[in-house]
């Protein structure tokens, strides 16, 4: 299943992958405002979904920021771990919100959701790691093909890529298998 080859967007920050797959998931999705990456983490800190100081430019993962996505730019998730504010850990007693667990990133997933939209996928290997972002706009037997606004190559989280700089090629199952959790984004 594939869509449009979107737009590559780089990340000005460490933190702001999330904001830079979003720019250009506005690029391809006409029901949306086209914003900059500037733009979406200016909306999002005004409506205090973003992290201050501590850690600059990375994106709250409560409701009020899920809601904020929905609202902005009709982003429904199927996976949204309740965070600990003061670890940044998830909290496991508490798994709510729809979560997919890690076995479930899947060629089959992934193709459903490809059919409504391009697929705003976070991930990450470790309770300890920082979250990853891309947008997804492909997938078959064997791999993810996504716009990685991080620009070197090499691993991302101990998983395997192939590809130049923001056009990238995760061979599954190895990379499902090496995440600790996720979280799948789409237009509903």
């Amino acid at each position: 299943m594939w869509r449009v080859r979107p737009p590559a967007r780089s990340q000005a920050d460490v933190c702001l992958c999330w904001a830079a797959a979003i720019s250009s998931y506005t690029h391809v999705t006409p029901s949306v405002k086209t914003q900059s990456t500037r733009d979406i983490v200016r909306t999002m800190a005004l409506a205090r979904c973003v992290y201050g100081a501590s850690i600059a430019g990375a994106l709250r993962n409560d409701e009020r920021t899920r809601r904020k996505l929905r609202e902005l730019y009709g982003l429904t998730s199927d996976h949204a771990a309740r965070v600990s504010e003061k670890k940044n850990l998830r909290i496991d007693e508490d798994r709510g919100f729809g979560e997919i667990p890690r076995a479930a990133l899947t060629v089959d997933t992934l193709a459903e959701k490809l059919r409504l939209s391009h697929v705003v996928l976070s991930f990450t290997s470790s309770p300890y790691a920082m979250w990853r972002t891309v947008l997804v706009y492909g997938v078959d037997r064997a791999s993810i093909y996504a716009m990685d606004p991080w620009d070197s190559t090499g691993d991302v989280h101990g998983t395997a890529i192939h590809g130049a700089a923001h056009y990238r090629k995760y061979l599954l199952p190895s990379f499902a298998e090496a995440l600790w959790d996720y979280t799948l984004m789409w237009r509903a």
